[in-house]
Parts: structure tokens; sequence; C-alpha cells
């Protein structure tokens, strides 16, 4: 009975940790398509990337993960200024 009440409780825990992870990266220098293209292109050469959205008004880069990858933030700091653009900040976010 211990062992199913310990189950049960640690349920949310795994379903929680092996959900994807978002990422919400604030970035200057956005102002074109092409600029959507190659953050996209830079950003899943990690091989940890699901998908990649980029709001140009909003100047904010969204990339959500696959289950249980991620990129730390200097990784994706780096990644974007390689690519020319300037990362103002980041925030996480599990779904």
């Amino acid at each position: 009975m211990r062992m199913l009440l310990l189950a049960a409780l640690l349920m949310p825990l795994t379903a929680w940790a092996s959900s994807p992870e978002t990422v919400k990266v604030s970035v200057n220098g956005l102002v074109c398509a092409f600029c959507a293209q190659t953050i996209e292109e830079v950003l899943k050469e990690s091989g940890a990337v699901n998908t990649v959205h980029v709001d140009f008004d909003a100047k904010l880069v969204t990339v959500q993960f696959l289950a249980d990858k991620s990129l730390d933030d200097t990784t994706l700091t780096h990644a974007l200024e390689d690519a020319g653009y300037s990362v103002t900040g980041i925030v996480r976010e599990k779904k």
C-alpha cells in the first residue's frame, strides 16, 4: 500500500520533469524573416530544439526544447551572439 501511495505522489513530479521546457529569449537585432530563419537554423543545430518562434515586435525568441533536452543560458546566449544578435534576457518555464 505504501509503495502504491508513494508512486502516486511521485507521478506528477516525474511528468513535470520530463515535460518540454520553453525558454523566452529577449533579443535585439531582429528585423526580418532572414533573422528568424538564421536563428531557427542556429538553434536547431544543437539537436535539443523542437520549435523556434521569432516575434519581431516583442524582440522575443521563444524556444521549445524536445522532451528531456535543453540548452543552458550561456550556450543559448553564445549561439545567438555568434549569429549576430544581442541577448538581453532569458526566462525559462515548464509546461
